[in-house]
């Protein structure tokens, strides 16, 4: 089977498995579906990087034998290598290969992690973001794994303007700033919280002053999210910004 025809099944079998997964947004059906170890994504062609990655984690996958020395950045084998951008579209451009799933959520599998350094779950970040607040709000949420067992998250890029431009010569867009979301079962129901960061070399603040409801999110994004919950306390769950509860 060939890639093209190979995404086309795989976004066929998408709609009939969507849903069942609370980690998921609302797909279109023009969206290219992308499933790996560890995680799923959606890719945008324009964009030649992942529009969503989601997953689910749990305190379990926090450890296991996988070593990121042993993993390399690669194009991904599922997508057409020319709407790719290669590793080396980095190289002296000022920005990093930030990760959108990241390496150190997926310790439980060698597999997983490589998978983790497929070009399609990276995107131009600014060192100093993503070594910063980026990897601070991934610390954060493998803490709430530990704590609350297991949890479902999804995070991508937010391209904006794009006042950043453009980098190598595929000539990767840079996006404008990220976003997280977390979905995290709390006593009978569930909590969700948000994060909208620029991509900036800015000074960072606490955790905490990037925060939004996942529904003030889901307006700048234009797509609903954790589409598996039932519709009639999404809403409320999505509205509230449980900064207390979470420790923010």
């Amino acid at each position: 089977m060939n890639k093209r025809l190979l995404l086309a099944f795989l976004l066929l079998i998408s709609h009939s498995v969507f849903g069942q997964q609370l980690e998921l947004p609302k797909t279109g059906r023009n969206e290219t579906i992308v499933f790996h170890t560890g995680h799923i994504l959606s890719f945008n062609q324009e964009w030649m990087q992942a529009e969503w990655v989601a997953y689910e984690l749990t305190s379990l996958e926090l450890s296991g034998p996988a070593e990121r020395k042993k993993s390399t950045f690669l194009q991904d084998p599922s997508i057409p290598k020319e709407w790719q951008p290669t590793p080396r579209d980095y190289s002296g451009s000022g920005y990093s290969r930030g990760h959108l799933i990241p390496a150190g959520d997926l310790k439980f599998s060698q597999k997983a992690m490589d998978d983790s350094f497929f070009m399609t779950n990276i995107s131009p970040m600014f060192t100093e973001f993503n070594t910063g607040i980026w990897e601070r709000l991934e610390r954060k949420v493998r803490d709430w794994a530990k704590q609350y067992g297991r949890i479902y998250i999804i995070c991508g890029p937010i391209m904006g303007r794009n006042i950043n431009g453009k980098v190598g010569n595929s000539n990767l867009p840079v996006p404008d700033a990220f976003y997280k979301a977390v979905l995290i079962p709390y006593e009978d129901n569930y909590l969700t919280i948000a994060f909208y960061m620029l991509n900036n070399k800015d000074p960072q603040k606490k955790l905490g002053d990037y925060a939004i409801s996942t529904l003030e999110l889901e307006s700048i994004l234009g797509r609903k999210l954790f589409d598996g919950l039932d519709r009639r306390t999404a809403k409320t769950i999505k509205e509230r910004l449980p900064l207390k509860e979470l420790g923010l």
